[in-house]
């Protein structure tokens, strides 16, 4: 008899195979980051949150313009507008985070942000 049977947890392999093919991903993200990634990865989430004021998941323009303005960038509502062919979300969740974590895609965010600012 071994150790799982002793104490009733046997874990057949069909069923792991069920828990990873559900799971698996998520799990494996989960422990793939640093603790440092994963404060980095809440506080993104935490300002994007802040200042999607209509909850709707995305950033508009205004949003977008708004969350500049009150870190000391001011930016053109506007300008952002043309800029990204005046879509009602400029960014998702998923996708300010992803940009937030590519630095070429940053730095070209932050270039075209530059472009916008108001001096």
């Amino acid at each position: 008899m071994n150790v799982q049977e002793e104490h009733g947890n046997v874990f057949h392999r069909q069923d792991f195979r069920k828990f990873l093919k559900r799971f698996g991903q998520k799990v494996q993200q989960s422990y793939l980051f640093t603790k440092n990634e994963i404060q980095q990865n809440l506080r993104l989430i935490n300002l994007f949150k802040q200042f999607d004021t209509d909850g709707s998941g995305g950033l508009s323009a205004n949003e977008l313009a708004e969350l500049f303005n009150d870190n000391g960038v001011m930016v053109d509502r506007e300008q952002i507008g043309k800029l990204y062919g005046n879509k009602k979300v400029i960014f998702t969740l998923k996708s300010f985070e992803e940009m937030n974590k590519d630095k070429k895609a940053l730095k070209r965010f932050k270039s075209e942000m530059k472009g916008v600012a108001r001096i």
